[in-house]
């Protein structure tokens, strides 16, 4: 950005408006050091512009050195951090317990594995989807017009979510990215820890994703323990894991934290089972449309 700068000002070129360029910080500096929330904080007035471009919000497509497109980010998903933990009182390794909680928060990360959300088009990905489909050519092409369409085909929406490029512009995602458990090699863990990170489709609150994995679980959690030959009856696992009179906690019990980026230091706590089981999700159901 600062060579194109200096190459526009040594041509003379003069624009219609100021061009403020803004080097900062991004978050992995962590929300404290973001030097964007920095200079909206203390100098707004520097920053004040009426269009705001970011370097990596959009991509361009070249096949055989000719180009094909440029694309723009209107907007960026909303990320936020979820805690999966286990516990137990521990104990001597010699004496192992089904409570262990490594096992029971990798049963858990292994239901969350097979989890995916809804899918949600934007008014954004709809017009992405219906214009880069010109550019592609067979299967690819026909699951793209596929997707815009008011009730699309199961199997193209299957096709293009296993594709990691186009899954994510199809609906909100969470996945694990550290895990920590442990405290001796001959001792039984005493807690076990996974972080979750999960990315928002724009309009998506972090309430709603939320109550979408707790959903998830209480479904799971009504097909895990359903007696042999019972079917599933209203208001199976909705207090999934809950202490109480006469209900003791199963060995498989979690505790989910989460806090929002926009809403740092809020707790979610709710004891769960494990996450996952079979649903509709990203399987032609339960499309939203923009509006």
């Amino acid at each position: 950005m600062l060579a194109a700068l200096i190459t526009l000002k040594q041509q003379g070129f003069v624009p219609e408006r100021d061009i403020i360029l803004a080097l900062t910080a991004d978050e992995e500096a962590g929300d404290v050091a973001n030097g964007a929330a920095w200079l909206l904080k203390e100098h707004r007035a520097l920053v004040d512009a009426a269009l705001v471009i970011k370097l990596d919000a959009g991509e361009a497509g070249m096949k055989n050195g000719k180009r094909l497109y440029v694309g723009a980010q209107t907007s960026e998903k909303v990320y936020m951090t979820f805690m999966l933990e286990a516990s137990d009182k521990g104990g001597h390794s010699s004496r192992p317990t089904a409570a262990n909680p490594i096992y029971r928060l990798a049963r858990g990360l292994d239901r969350l594995s097979a989890f995916r959300f809804p899918v949600h088009l934007t008014g954004t990905t709809t017009g992405y989807f219906r214009r880069r489909a010109l550019l592609e050519s067979g299967t690819v092409r026909a699951d793209m017009l596929a997707v815009v369409q008011p009730k699309p085909a199961k199997a193209a929406l299957a096709r293009l979510s296993a594709n990691v490029e186009t899954n994510i512009l199809l609906r909100t995602t969470c996945t694990a990215t550290m895990i920590e458990g442990g405290h001796a090699q001959n001792a039984l863990p005493q807690r076990a820890r996974a972080t979750i990170q999960c990315r928002a489709i724009p309009g998506e609150s972090p309430e709603a994703v939320q109550r979408a994995l707790a959903g998830a679980h209480r479904r799971s959690l009504a097909e895990t323990h359903r007696p042999a030959g019972r079917h599933a009856q209203p208001g199976d696992g909705a207090h999934a894991g809950a202490d109480g009179p006469g209900r003791s906690r199963r060995p498989d019990d979690l505790a989910w934290r989460g806090s929002a980026a926009a809403d740092v230091g809020r707790r979610l706590r709710q004891h769960l089972h494990t996450l996952g089981g079979h649903t509709d999700a990203g399987r032609g159901r339960h499309v939203r449309r923009p509006g």
